[in-house]
């Protein structure tokens, strides 16, 4: 299951969806509720090794 399957299932963007998983950034709270109700009936847990390699930073050359 990714974040894009939650998204749809709740009629809202994946940045959406991303925001509400990462709490950094204001959802309005019935968007927030709609998206954590589907994240919950769909037994949705992230995926951490995608996650860990989303966060890397490439080695930049200069």
């Amino acid at each position: 299951m990714r974040i894009k399957d939650i998204a749809a299932a709740a009629g809202v963007s994946t940045a959406t969806v991303s925001r509400v998983l990462s709490g950094k950034q204001h959802v309005r709270p019935e968007v927030q509720e709609k998206v954590l109700d589907v994240i919950k009936e769909m037994n949705y847990s992230p995926n951490r090794a995608a996650a860990a390699c989303v966060r890397k930073n490439p080695v930049r050359s200069g």
